[in-house]
Parts: C-alpha cells; sequence; structure tokens
C-alpha cells in the first residue's frame, strides 16, 4: 500500500512537472524518506491532508493551462480537496497564504484564471457554511470544533501553557535542526532547482 501511494504520487507529480528534473528527483527523495516510509502505513490524519493538499495544489497548476470551460469546475474541485484536507485536519490551513496570495495576483496579473479563483471562493463559501450551520444545528456552537481543540490543548502542558522561551527552539533553530536530522534538506535543496541557461 505504502508503495502504491508513493508511486501514484510520483506519477501524479511527474505529470505536471515532467520538464523539471530537478524537482522530480527531489520528489522521489522526499517519498523514500525513512519518516514518509514510515508513518505513511499508518492513517495519521496528516497523510489525507498531504493528499488533498497535493491535489488541490495539482488541480491550481493545470488550472494555468486548462481551457476557460473547464477552470471553474477546477476551482472547485480545488476547494473541495482544500475542505476535505481541512477536516482530516486543522494544519491544513497552513497552505491557505500561498493560495491567496496566489488569487490576489492571479486577479490582478493572470486574468484567465479569474474564473478559477471565483468558483474556488464561492466553493468555499457554500462549504463553509454548511460546516457552521451543522455544528450550530447539533451542538449550538458554530465554532464547537475549535472550542473543543482549545479545550483539550489547555489540559496538558503544551505551546500553549508553557512559559515563553519554550517558543524560542520552535520559532527558531528547532526546524532547521529537523530538517537537517531528517535528510529532507536534500530534496529542499533539489526543489529550488540551479540556473537556467
Amino acid at each position: 500500500m505504502a508503495f502504491n501511494m508513493h508511486h501514484r504520487l510520483c506519477y501524479t507529480y511527474l505529470l505536471g512537472f515532467k520538464k523539471d528534473i530537478e524537482a522530480a528527483f527531489a520528489l522521489i527523495l522526499l517519498v523514500l524518506n525513512f519518516y514518509f516510509l514510515y508513518f505513511v502505513n499508518f492513517l495519521y490524519p496528516d497523510n489525507v491532508v498531504a493528499f488533498f493538499a497535493l491535489a488541490a495544489a495539482a488541480l491550481y497548476y493545470t488550472a494555468k493551462k486548462a481551457p476557460s470551460a473547464s477552470k471553474s469546475w477546477k476551482g472547485i474541485a480545488f476547494m473541495v480537496c482544500l475542505f476535505v484536507a481541512y477536516l482530516a485536519k486543522e494544519t491544513a490551513a497552513l497552505v491557505l497564504p500561498f493560495f491567496i496570495l496566489s488569487a490576489i495576483y492571479a486577479w490582478f496579473k493572470n486574468k484567465s484564471l479569474r474564473h478559477f479563483w471565483i468558483a474556488a471562493a464561492a466553493t468555499a463559501l457554500f462549504l463553509g457554511s454548511v460546516y457552521l450551520l451543522y455544528y450550530y444545528i447539533e451542538t449550538g456552537n458554530p465554532f464547537f470544533r475549535l472550542t473543543e481543540m482549545e479545550e483539550a490543548n489547555l489540559s496538558y502542558s503544551n505551546y500553549v501553557t508553557n512559559p515563553h522561551r519554550a517558543y524560542f527552539k520552535r520559532l527558531t533553530w528547532g526546524p532547521i535542526a529537523a530538517i537537517i536530522s531528517t535528510g529532507t534538506f536534500i530534496p529542499l535543496v533539489l526543489m529550488m532547482g540551479g540556473k537556467r541557461c
């Protein structure tokens, strides 16, 4: 099952980026990373988030070259993927700044993508309304899920309850140390690519 998932990831990536050999090698190294191989066999929500975030990114990338008629459908599918990723785990929201900046840029610089982003925004508004309405009907609190997470987080020692000095490592050299110790820096260097002639 793990191999099958990796094979699909590689195939999906190479479909869109087959001319970028550095990025292709980066993906191969990334999916063969020990931690990725080990944790892909467990049904963690992070795996679901990673899959649907990748699917959303692929839809966005292919929408750039798609005919105008299919851009709206791709925008709808794009937002459904992000919504499913969010339902799996709230950390899916980490990709939103990139897509929001892309939407702002496309609105002013790439008018051909306006239909994609309008469809995506309309879908987000619809899905978000249904999501909040469901929790309001069931619990009387539209933000019930977030409230429950906040209460659970405050019940044990974590970065919210720890003193401010606990943030220093996490926000400075901690992520860099993790990237180096896991070997993830190798595909990251390859993803940056080289100088084009």
